[in-house]
């Protein structure tokens, strides 16, 4: 099968160079998403790759803000650009710079059975995200406590109002946002990631979170409900904790995974020197 993989990236020229040219030579096909406050990233990338007719890093890219809607719309220009210039990969992988492939892209093939996958459960307590206004998604300070307090007290207020209108009961839907999706399924969303679909994604919080399984659902698609990424979390924690070179060999010896996230870069070379050679 054709891969394609679709990266969001801020940080590390060096580490993201690597990363490609590792993929590159098993045929891997790669479309990058510098966020635009990273113009020294962009042009370094750019100017890297300028004669790489596999590898196409995003033009116009957009500011993105940890919990807001411009997530959802870096993830739609990088499914967009890879629909149009790679046509016809078979899988297109979500990951982020701080991704660490588990498994050579040889034997990629063995994990997939043609359907998409993507974390999705059903977490009513989490709806609030979707069908309550959250107005400070694309702030940059939105993680400071002042913040997080006035957050929490806008939750409170709205207990006592109607939910908004802009989902329905698909609201309860869940799931990480790294994804590997079929073929298939990318064509068919394709035509529904237009600005209309985004625009009932404002004012709300963590939508990439959201945005796909709700898709999804709303078109009827079957999937796996599970990524193929290694992640651990602790309770409370807005990120994931960054993974050991024992994590990580344990992760891969499951062979339940492609991808495990985070992985500073210390450890990722290590680990590949030791593990994908």
């Amino acid at each position: 099968m054709k891969h394609t993989v679709l990266m969001m990236v801020h940080k590390d020229a060096e580490r993201v160079q690597a990363f490609i040219d590792w993929l590159l030579q098993y045929r891997v096909s790669v479309v990058v998403h510098v966020d635009r406050n990273q113009s020294s990233l962009h042009s370094a990338l750019t100017q890297y790759f300028a004669q790489q007719p596999m590898v196409c890093i995003i033009d116009n890219p957009v500011s993105v803000n940890w919990s807001g809607v411009s997530q959802v719309k870096a993830e739609i220009a990088l499914i967009e650009k890879a629909g149009q210039i790679f046509p016809e990969t078979d899988y297109y992988h979500l990951v982020s710079g701080e991704c660490q492939p588990l498994v050579e892209p040889g034997k990629w093939d063995l994990f997939l059975d043609g359907k998409s996958y993507l974390e999705c459960e059903e977490l009513p307590e989490y709806e609030w995200r979707i069908r309550r206004f959250m107005p400070f998604g694309e702030s940059t300070k939105n993680r400071t406590l002042p913040y997080r307090l006035a957050s929490r007290a806008l939750r409170e207020i709205q207990r006592v109002m109607p939910m908004r209108s802009n989902f329905g009961e698909e609201a309860k839907l869940k799931g990480g946002n790294w994804f590997s999706l079929c073929h298939a399924d990318v064509m068919a969303i394709r035509p529904h990631l237009n600005d209309a679909f985004v625009k009932r994604f404002k004012m709300t919080r963590c939508a990439d979170e959201h945005f796909l399984q709700i898709l999804f659902a709303q078109l009827g698609i079957r999937f796996n409900h599970h990524n193929l990424r290694y992640c651990v979390w602790h309770e409370g924690k807005a990120s994931p904790e960054y993974l050991t070179i024992e994590q990580l060999t344990k992760a891969q010896e499951s062979e339940q995974y492609l991808f495990a996230r985070k992985v500073d870069s210390k450890v990722s070379k290590e680990y590949s020197r030791e593990r994908l050679q």
